[in-house]
């Protein structure tokens, strides 16, 4: 029977985590929203972060699932256990209660259909250019690597979806 668990990612490293734990088959439920802060020059910018920091949830079936692949993907830190040999499980009424309290402003809007392989436009932000092109990499949700070429030199930067723009 699968049980929620909650999974520690690296500082900083949520979005990565749980993308390579999708790659390896899991279903991980990472809460996030937009927040709009302001940078020292007074420019407001929206960014996608976690509602919970560092955390996200996984269900697993620890009699069926290898659990320790969770733990040994690049990323994770730990899951949360009360002792080494298995991790504890979260109430599933408190993972219900999480999902069903998510309000619009937490779900993901309708995004272009970005995906590794494809050429976008860089729309919004500083490298925003009519002129130049880069290749998708990699996408997590709403976020996305680009190889972009930049003083002659190919550099792998992340973007939100929403400030680029797909090439048909």
């Amino acid at each position: 029977m699968k049980r929620w668990y909650c999974v520690q990612a690296k500082h900083r490293y949520e979005f990565f985590a749980a993308a390579n734990l999708r790659r390896n088959g899991f279903e991980p439920l990472l809460l996030t929203e937009l927040r709009t802060t302001k940078r020292k020059n007074g420019v407001e910018f929206e960014k996608l972060v976690s509602l919970f920091g560092i955390y996200f949830f996984i269900p697993l079936d620890i009699e069926v699932d290898n659990w320790k692949r969770v733990v040994y993907t690049h990323g994770v830190r730990r899951i949360f256990s009360s002792n080494p040999e298995t991790p504890s499980p979260i109430p599933d009424n408190v993972i219900e209660s999480l999902i069903a309290s998510r309000n619009p402003i937490t779900t993901t809007p309708e995004t272009p259909q970005i995906h590794p392989g494809c050429r976008v436009r860089i729309i919004q932000g500083p490298l925003a250019n009519p002129n130049t092109e880069a290749i998708c990499q990699w996408r997590d949700g709403d976020r996305v690597k680009l190889l972009l070429s930049i003083v002659q030199r190919e550099v792998m930067v992340e973007f939100h979806v929403s400030s680029l723009e797909l090439i048909e």
